[in-house]
């Protein structure tokens, strides 16, 4: 099965200097990499021209050149030619170092049988709302513990194995149902039985750019009114697709160690301290608060990845 990687973004002049962040993130990672500009005028970004000099994986593709503004839908602009591993992306996220690795290797965790990303939604039949109307939202920005299986993948860090999952721009109406990417991505793989899912991942593992203003994007400018969304949405009887047993519970996160306290008068209470995510940094800090506070008695419970401190002092 081909294993090479190809990613495709859209972006637009507002998101220029945001753009810039997510290429330097991803440029390194990917067997090939495409941008499709929708309406920018004159030349591409400067920085684009030293990008392109360097790296043979890069190439771009102009609105007014191409077939017109796609909106969101320019990052799929040539995903029917990829081969082994498409992966969305979008022009406002900061990755990590070893996010094409990761994600690659999900979907090889799931056979490739699956789509695989760090956002989407879990809906409870139809909705009055797309945007406000789900039951479970899993966010990139916050921590998820484990693989979860979902309705709606968000196109923001996405991948699959081109054999396994057709999506070409011609099979979706995206010009009377613009700015959808997620909600028609969701509608092709839910034909296709091709199950959805939102990967464990850490708060923090992805960056929000600075560079471009939030309130702008296509979440917020539509949630508001979103009866296009609802009506594509509940046009479908949603059925949430599995696939084998392959969720992998994420190791969680250390949490600050509990440091219990107990007086020679039978009390105890508990102080956290900074985070402890070894045997050594434990033990540094119960040593120097057994010199802090003339420790009688020291005393480890070490569990799992999660450091307890039992600390007797004398009163």
């Amino acid at each position: 099965m081909n294993k090479s990687t190809t990613i495709g973004i859209a972006t637009m002049p507002e998101r220029e200097k945001a753009l810039e962040e997510a290429l330097l993130s991803l440029i390194h990672q990917v067997d090939n990499i495409y941008v499709y500009f929708n309406n920018f005028e004159g030349d591409i970004p400067d920085y684009l021209h030293y990008l392109k000099d360097n790296n043979d994986n890069l190439k771009y593709y102009f609105s007014e050149k191409e077939i017109g503004d796609l909106t969101d839908f320019g990052g799929f602009y040539k995903a029917h030619e990829a081969k082994g591993y498409f992966i969305s992306c979008d022009d406002d996220l900061i990755y990590p170092e070893n996010f094409v690795s990761e994600i690659t290797k999900a979907c090889e965790r799931y056979d490739n049988k699956c789509a695989v990303g760090y956002h989407g939604r879990i809906y409870q039949g139809k909705v009055k709302s797309y945007y406000h109307g789900y039951s479970t939202l899993h966010q990139i920005d916050q921590t998820l513990q484990r693989d979860r299986f979902i309705h709606i993948i968000a196109g923001c860090a996405m991948c699959f194995h081109v054999d396994n999952f057709k999506f070409k721009l011609s099979d979706v109406d995206y010009i009377n149902y613009p700015r959808m990417k997620d909600i028609h991505l969701a509608i092709a793989a839910h034909k296709q039985k091709v199950p959805r899912v939102v990967l464990a991942h850490t708060k923090g593992q992805f960056k929000i750019s600075d560079k471009y203003d939030q309130k702008k994007a296509i979440h917020f400018e539509e949630h508001r009114n979103d009866s296009k969304q609802v009506e594509m949405f509940n046009s479908v009887d949603w059925k949430l697709l599995t696939y084998g047993n392959k969720r992998i519970k994420k190791t969680r996160p250390a949490p600050e160690p509990e440091i219990w306290w107990k007086t020679n008068k039978g009390g105890y209470f508990k102080q956290k301290r900074s985070m402890v995510i070894d045997l050594i940094r434990a033990k540094k800090i119960v040593e120097a608060t057994k010199e802090e506070m003339k420790t009688k008695e020291i005393g480890f419970d070490i569990e799992y990845e999660i450091k307890k401190v039992l600390i007797i002092i004398n009163d």
